[in-house]
């Protein structure tokens, strides 16, 4: 008898091992290149299956068929408090649940027991590039389903290049104690004002922000790695691989810079904040941004962790509103009247970590600003049809569009299509 039950135990198990294999292979890998997979922010795709990226607010969206969807993540960082990453997971445009990522899992379920059917997934990197890395490598869907084509994305597009105001620092802490220290769970770009804006207005989002750097000077009194340098780089302190600017042409571009410069006052007379120094840095950022995006409206803004009060004597806020206000001044003097100066308030507690704004103080701010630039911006769109003739040249592609020529009228035409004035090979259809 016991021979008969060890026997029936032995199958049972087997059979359970099998129905365990056997559900495990019902997900199938779509690649992080597929067509479908939308992503939002900067990212480095010289490897179109394994996605690379470390600023906050980077999006990947995808419309999938099914009752689960999983992700497949890389973590970069190292997983102590302060370098474990966080997503927002945001299923069929509901409230968000907090993904943590883990050292050596490369598998995360996003959402099951859906009803099968077709769902929007939204994955959003709360966290900093300081934190670590991420590398997305697809998604998985059960057999037989695939990802579907996508909502077009806004056609609005902003930019915020910011410190760790814009990266949402501490904004989540409940701490009573403000010099608490950074950790990245309470670190929520999402919640951040640049994002809240960005959904406000009904545009796409760039965050291009690191905590503790500056226009010239970090916290820290270094030089190295400033706003001027991380600008130009698709993963800040990677000089492996440099942005191309051209994949993302902004409509708007908000600066909240030079906290940290007049933070290092803080250590040492030596890091005394000089103006000259300072707006010419400032300037300088703005002829960066200006060349790239000669069309952007460039709001530079102040506000909201600095004070005269501290450190005594020190009159940061005083200082950083004339020098701001200078800069903005100077430029719109040459002749650049797109360049405008906004001033926030300073916060008032209870304050999230290390002095940081918490999430209601960054609504305030992100209400400001909406107000402030749909005051100077009027959004346009280009509903209709447009001619085209036989030569065809497009001086830069600003958002994801397709040409017609009008292939019915003009049968029988080859057709030239160029980007930035250089011929495109094999472009010959009436459609590119």
């Amino acid at each position: 008898m016991k021979t008969h039950l060890k026997f029936f135990s032995f199958i049972f198990l087997l059979f359970f091992v099998s129905f365990q294999w056997s559900f495990a292979q019902t997900m199938v890998q779509v690649n992080a290149s597929d067509p479908n997979i939308q992503y939002i922010g900067r990212i480095n795709n010289s490897n179109p299956n394994s996605i690379i990226f470390g600023y906050s607010g980077v999006s990947i969206i995808a419309k999938f068929q099914g009752t689960r969807i999983d992700a497949i993540l890389v973590e970069g960082g190292t997983g102590g408090i302060a370098t474990t990453n966080y997503f927002n997971v945001i299923i069929d445009g509901g409230t968000p649940t907090v993904l943590k990522l883990n050292v050596g899992q490369t598998v995360y379920t996003l959402a099951s027991g859906l009803t099968d059917g077709i769902h929007t997934v939204e994955l959003f990197k709360r966290t900093e590039t300081s934190v670590g890395k991420v590398t997305f490598n697809g998604f998985q869907l059960e057999s037989g389903k695939t990802l579907v084509a996508p909502n077009p994305l806004p056609t609005r597009k902003i930019m915020f290049i910011g410190d760790s105001q814009t990266c949402g620092y501490g904004n989540e802490s409940s701490n009573t104690t403000p010099s608490s220290g950074f950790t990245s769970v309470n670190e929520n770009n999402y919640k951040a004002w640049g994002a809240i804006t960005a959904r406000n207005l009904n545009a796409q989002y760039h965050c291009i922000a690191y905590s503790g750097r500056g226009l010239y000077r970090n916290n820290s009194g270094s030089q190295i790695g400033t706003a001027l340098t991380f600008f130009d780089q698709t993963i800040a302190d990677d000089t492996s691989q440099i942005w191309d600017h051209s994949k993302y042409i902004p409509d708007v571009v908000v600066i909240n810079l030079g906290t940290n410069d007049f933070a290092a006052e803080v250590s040492s007379s030596l890091y005394t904040v000089d103006q000259t120094t300072f707006t010419t840095a400032y300037l300088n950022l703005i002829t960066k941004i200006r060349n790239v995006y000669p069309n952007a409206k460039i709001f530079c803004t102040v506000g909201v962790m600095m004070s005269d009060y501290y450190p005594a004597g020190g009159l940061h806020w005083t200082r950083i509103k004339d020098y701001v206000q200078s800069v903005v001044t100077t430029k719109n003097n040459a002749g650049d009247s797109n360049v405008f100066y906004f001033m926030m308030d300073p916060q008032s507690p209870p304050y999230g970590e290390d002095w940081h704004p918490t999430a209601a103080t960054h609504n305030i701010m992100a209400t400001g600003i909406t107000n402030f630039i749909n005051s100077k911006v009027t959004w346009t769109s280009c509903p209709g049809l447009v001619s085209l003739g036989n030569d065809i040249n497009v001086n830069t592609a600003i958002f994801p569009i397709t040409l017609n020529s009008n292939s019915i009228a003009r049968a029988g035409v080859t057709y030239k299509w160029y980007k930035d004035g250089i011929l495109i090979p094999g472009a010959t259809s009436p459609t590119y």
